[in-house]
């Protein structure tokens, strides 16, 4: 969101939680993300960014919190 892509391909079985996920995602969220994420130059640490950024947003969607857009 935050890199200005505006389509993205996968297979169909993903596009339901792709799709949950990018609803809960507030611009500020995403912008930050990739802001942390431009700072890193291993791809495993990349990986833990993301992967955290996206287990915060999956516990506040359970929690039923939803963003602010």
């Amino acid at each position: 969101l935050a890199m200005g892509f505006d389509s993205l391909s996968m297979s169909a079985n993903n596009l339901p939680k792709v799709k949950a996920a990018i609803r809960e995602v507030t611009m500020a969220d995403a912008q930050r993300v990739l802001a942390a994420v431009l700072q890193l130059y291993d791809e495993k640490e990349i990986q833990r960014t993301v992967n955290k950024a996206l287990q915060q947003l999956m516990r506040r969607y359970r929690k039923g919190k939803r963003a602010v857009h």
